[in-house]
């Protein structure tokens, strides 16, 4: 109706109060600290709980890497006895330990197996010839190689099945009986089966397929 004054609008008289001089600018810094406070408290857990995986991370390398230096040398050792007795008597088989700057998937150590097949026997026993196993090894080598570690590692771990190829390359006699009984001691609690020309490895085996 005329003459009839309307009601103030509650929202407008807020939106239009007047702030103090030099409290607009704290006002407006709360706001923006309370729009990208929880963000940057994501960030920030996120952050702590990073460090704090590191530092488990670091500790698990750590025990790790001295279980592996406590077993290296007498894997070293076996290996190479049973070398011997699978027709290489000079062979010899070593690790090349190296420590990372940061962890990988496989902790703080870098080991690559490092093999020569004929260290001849000198005064000082050193020879300077081992080279990685990868780029050495025949097929034949690596097969009595991978049986020697296989054999060392069945002790501990269960393994239901182990194939052995060209296992008797080179070798003949003495040498391959070894490794006819090396398979046949494995075999006692696991399946092995083996493509062989020897007699004296075959002669070992339960089953013979031709």
């Amino acid at each position: 109706r005329r003459g009839r004054r309307s009601r103030p609008v509650p929202g407008r008289r807020r939106a239009g109060r007047r702030v103090a001089p030099g409290h607009g600018a704290a006002l407006t810094r709360r706001r923006r600290r309370r729009n990208r406070s929880p963000s940057s408290t994501a960030r920030t857990r996120a952050a702590l709980e990073t460090e704090h995986l590191l530092a488990v991370a670091a500790s698990l390398a750590e025990r790790i890497s001295a279980g592996r230096k406590k077993q290296l040398q007498p894997l070293e050792n076996k290996v190479n006895k049973l070398l011997s007795k699978v027709g290489m008597p000079n062979a010899r088989l070593k690790a090349d330990w190296q420590t990372e700057k940061e962890l990988t998937a496989f902790g703080k150590d870098n080991i690559e197996f490092l093999f020569d097949a004929n260290v001849p026997v000198t005064e000082t026993g050193k020879t300077g010839q081992f080279l990685p196993v990868r780029k050495v090894a025949s097929g034949g080598e690596l097969s009595r190689l991978m049986l020697c570690i296989k054999s060392l590692v069945a002790q501990t771990v269960d393994l239901p099945t182990m194939i052995f190829d060209e296992i008797d390359t080179g070798i003949s006699g003495e040498a391959a009986r070894q490794v006819g009984i090396i398979m046949k001691e494995m075999a006692a609690s696991r399946q092995v089966i083996c493509i062989t020309h020897q007699p004296q490895i075959a002669g070992e085996a339960d089953a013979h397929f031709f």
